[in-house]
């Protein structure tokens, strides 16, 4: 299994994605249908097809908030292109929502909200984003780095592992900040079909590249490497 593992590794640079809002319907019960015009460009999110395009797909949702209002959307319209529409139900005045969050597992707090990076399952991974609403837009930035690896020759229903110092963990946004890290060493990875494989995945890291050190695990084989990482947020 040694010999015939092969593994590529190649950082993502993570850019800034441009969203535009449409105008709220308000209801006078402050239950109101919201929808969210977002256009998903190269690098904004993880699921990066061969020829570079970043494409939406089926069940995405952003989780949106503001004083005395909350809400999640649903992708609605434009599942495997990079234009999405996200609708649903928001409680509260959606005049008065400040922040969206895309990413895995996201909760709302008292102070905001939270993401999780725990698992990754292949081809679909979320790059934890948060942007605020505001003038009819979103200007959404990303939280973590990501590393894609390539594995050939992978088996069927392998237990793969991909671990580091802090890559993982749950995090608490406030003010579309990262306020506070449970910090986790391990992310899981699922595949869909046991064959060639690429795994993009989202880990904690900051502006400031710094070298970290992998570690992957396949049925109990392991290799090390070590990876450049940063958050890259285009101007």
């Amino acid at each position: 299994m040694k010999k015939s593992l092969q593994i590529g590794v190649v950082l993502v640079s993570l850019l800034t994605a441009t969203s535009c809002q449409n105008e709220a319907m308000v209801s006078e019960n402050q239950q109101s249908n919201y929808t969210l015009n977002v256009s998903s460009f190269v690098g904004s999110r993880t699921y990066v097809e061969q020829n570079g395009e970043v494409k939406w797909s089926e069940g995405d949702k952003l989780y949106v908030y503001g004083p005395n209002v909350s809400g999640v959307l649903t992708l609605s319209e434009g599942a495997k292109t990079k234009d999405g529409k996200f609708t649903g139900f928001v409680f509260g005045n959606p005049d008065n929502l400040q922040w969206a969050v895309f990413g895995d597992d996201v909760k709302f707090t008292n102070d905001g909200a939270q993401f999780t990076i725990k698992e990754v399952t292949d081809p679909n991974s979320n790059s934890p984003m948060v942007g605020e609403i505001g003038s009819g837009s979103v200007q959404m930035k990303h939280l973590c780095g990501m590393v894609r690896l390539t594995i050939n020759n992978l088996p069927q229903n392998a237990t793969v592992t991909l671990g580091g110092t802090g890559i993982a963990g749950t995090a608490e946004i406030a003010d579309g900040k990262i306020t506070n890290i449970a910090y986790e060493h391990s992310i899981s990875l699922k595949t869909v079909d046991g064959t060639d494989n690429v795994f993009e995945i989202p880990v904690f890291a900051t502006e400031t590249e710094m070298p970290v050190e992998f570690t992957l695990a396949i049925d109990g084989v392991s290799t090390s490497f070590k990876a450049p990482i940063k958050v890259s947020i285009a101007p």
